[in-house]
């Protein structure tokens, strides 16, 4: 497992590096058995920025820097999360939830995990019916049309992710198709201008019958004469 970065301060990067942090301790667990150790090896990531100046700070603030106590490791975690939580996650989330739309070519799955993540944010809770309702406004129109239209209504969020993703794979398929049989037929229409360029226009061909009259043909229909006045 890798170490975490370096930490500045920056409130967007801060769940991420805390939880790599925190990941990191938990798959070394003897190295870091107690309290003092995992809080001693967190602030050793905060030295630059805003994130240097709060851990001088905390050290500065312990009762006796000789016996160093840094406390429990709730309570500094509790205390980082009060220092560098961006603000009003869930009203952030909110917002970009009702501005959250599945893009063409951003694949179901991604925008599945994008909705879940948003949606834990902003604290919405496990109600299926908004939840359902908050991910087909999310959609392109005609998938929202597709999901509402099955023989089978579906009731929970579940089956809203699975028949999205079936309904976009399909979608996605017949694109491909389409795309292959278009640039299919363009090859052969260059082929045959290629053709016709290398060998020229046919020449003209002029008959006579027993009449004395002129016939010709062209080469769009070469067995089609032409009668000349």
């Amino acid at each position: 497992m890798n170490m975490p970065k370096k930490f500045s301060g920056n409130r967007d990067d801060f769940k991420r590096w805390m939880m790599s942090c925190q990941m990191y301790i938990a798959g070394n667990h003897k190295v870091y058995p107690n309290d003092f150790d995992k809080i001693n090896f967190v602030l050793s990531f905060m030295n630059s920025g805003k994130a240097a100046a709060w851990n001088k700070q905390f050290i500065e603030e312990q009762p006796n820097l000789e016996n160093l106590d840094l406390g429990s490791w709730d309570d500094f975690k509790k205390n980082l999360e009060e220092a560098f939580s961006p603000y009003n996650v869930p009203g952030e989330a909110r917002e970009k939830l009702k501005r959250l739309q599945k893009e063409g070519k951003t694949p179901m799955n991604e925008h599945i995990a994008t909705f879940k993540t948003l949606v834990t944010q902003a604290k919405i809770g496990k109600y299926e019916e908004a939840l359902c309702d908050l991910f087909l406004e999310t959609l392109p129109r005609k998938l929202q049309e597709r999901l509402l239209t099955l023989q089978f209504p579906l009731d929970r969020i579940k089956g809203h992710y699975e028949w999205a993703q079936k309904f976009d794979h399909q979608f996605h398929r017949m694109q491909h198709i389409m795309g292959r049989t278009t640039q299919n037929k363009q090859e052969t229409s260059n082929n045959w201008r290629k053709s016709e360029q290398k060998n020229g226009p046919k020449k003209e061909q002029k008959k006579t019958d027993n009449n004395s009259r002129c016939f010709t043909f062209t080469k769009k229909d070469p067995n089609t004469w032409i009668l000349i006045e």
